[in-house]
C-alpha cells in the first residue's frame, strides 16, 4: 500500500514538473501543439497522464481498506410469563387437586399466599408483620369468605355446599375455587392499598 502510494505521488510530480517545464517554455508549447496536431491534444495528454497518476490512489481507496462501525444486531423482545403464570399453572395441577396426593401442593400454594398476603396488609394497611400475619391467621384479613377460609390458620375445614356449589359452576374443585379467591383477594388488597 505504501508503495502505491509513493509511486502515485512520484508520478503526480513527474506530470507536474512537466507541465511546469512545458507551460514555462513559450517554445515548447508550440512544439507539442504543432507535434500532436492541436492545443487540445496537448491538455488530452497531460489530463490523461494526471488519470494515470490519479488511478493507485483510486485503487487503494476501495471499499476492502475502509473500516466503519457495524450496528448491532436490532433488539428484539423477551418472553416472559405473564404475572401470575406460576400460580395458575400449580393451582391447575391434577396433583393440587387431589385430596391426599394433593396436600403438598396446597399447602406451598396457601404458604405462598399467605406470605402475599401479610405483606399486601403490612405494607397497604400499616400494621407490624405479627399484626398482619395474626388477622390473616385469624381470617379477618378480607371480606371474602373463601378467601379467608383458605389462608386461615385452620383452613383444613371441609368446603360448604355454597363453595363447592360455586366451584363447580366455575369447573373447578373447592379448594382451586377458595386458592384462586386467595389470590384475587391479595390482588384486590394490593390495588386499593396502593391509591
Amino acid at each position: 500500500m505504501k508503495r502505491r502510494q509513493l509511486l502515485s505521488a512520484g508520478t503526480g510530480l513527474v506530470v507536474l514538473a512537466v507541465g511546469l517545464v512545458v507551460g514555462g517554455v513559450e517554445g515548447t508549447v508550440d512544439a507539442l501543439a504543432t507535434t500532436l496536431g492541436g492545443d487540445y491534444f496537448v491538455l488530452v495528454a497531460l489530463g490523461g497522464a494526471a488519470l494515470l497518476a490519479a488511478a493507485p490512489v483510486v485503487v487503494s481507496a476501495r471499499s476492502a481498506t475502509l473500516r466503519q462501525a457495524e450496528t448491532p444486531a436490532p433488539e428484539t423482545t423477551v418472553d416472559r410469563p405473564a404475572a401470575g403464570d406460576g400460580f395458575d399453572e400449580a393451582v391447575s395441577a391434577w396433583r393440587f387437586r387431589l385430596p391426599v396426593v394433593g396436600d403438598a401442593a396446597r399447602d406451598s400454594v396457601r404458604e405462598r399466599l399467605r406470605e402475599a398476603a401479610v405483606g399486601t396488609l403490612v405494607r397497604t394497611r400499616d400494621c407490624d408483620r405479627a399484626q398482619a400475619t395474626r388477622l390473616v391467621a385469624e381470617g379477618q384479613w378480607t371480606d371474602d369468605r373463601e378467601a379467608a377460609t383458605f389462608l386461615a390458620a385452620d383452613a383444613s375445614r371441609a368446603s360448604t355446599v355454597v363453595t363447592a356449589v360455586d366451584a363447580a359452576a366455575r369447573l373447578q374443585t373447592p379448594v382451586e375455587y377458595r386458592a384462586r379467591a386467595a389470590a384475587r383477594a391479595v390482588a384486590r388488597l394490593d390495588e386499593q392499598g396502593g391509591r
